[in-house]
């Protein structure tokens, strides 16, 4: 599954622990992608699943947002 770290992701995770294989995280330098990924590794490692972390911060060089680059 795809599992970005926040509450909804997180919640989906418990619900279907037993039937995931693994769960991947995308990292694309998001305003809140580290504290995320924390959590995502932590509830992984608790329920013993494998996490498989994917870099994609390569995107802000070619992407402008206020998700990437923090609000005004």
């Amino acid at each position: 599954m795809v599992l970005s770290g926040g509450m909804d992701s997180v919640t989906m995770l418990y619900e279907y622990a037993s039937e995931i294989e693994f769960a991947v995280n995308f990292s694309y330098g998001s305003n809140h992608n580290e504290r995320e990924l924390e959590c995502a590794r932590y509830h992984c490692r608790r329920l013993g699943i494998e996490l498989v972390e994917i870099d994609l911060s390569f995107i802000a060089r070619y992407f402008h947002s206020s998700l990437l680059e923090g609000a005004d």
